[in-house]
């Protein structure tokens, strides 16, 4: 044994606690790292189903626009046809049924 007074001995004390909060922080920190790599993982899938919802949806936005043109010329070619006049051809086979 070593005689020491109270304020080395307080002092190597305090030594000794900040030697065991250095091992709490590395401690923490390699708990903060793991959970990190595992956020970054879950991020990187997030991200990946992310674009997947986004290439849905502009191919859906495509194939609407696409059949909403198609409805556009159908709708004007059907005005069209509705608006003209009956054709000579149709009435001569109309008549000819008839009669």
């Amino acid at each position: 044994m070593i005689p020491v007074s109270p304020n080395s001995f307080y002092a190597y004390l305090q030594v000794i606690v900040l030697g065991l909060k250095g091992l709490e922080i590395e401690e923490n920190a390699r708990e903060i790292q793991t959970r990190l790599v595992s956020l970054g993982k879950d991020l990187k899938v997030f991200q990946e189903d992310f674009q997947v919802v986004g290439k849905h949806l502009t191919n859906a936005m495509n194939k609407f626009e696409e059949t909403r043109r198609r409805l556009d010329k159908f709708s004007f070619r059907f005005e069209q046809a509705e608006s003209q006049p009956s054709l000579p051809l149709l009435e001569k086979g109309i008549e000819s049924k008839d009669s």
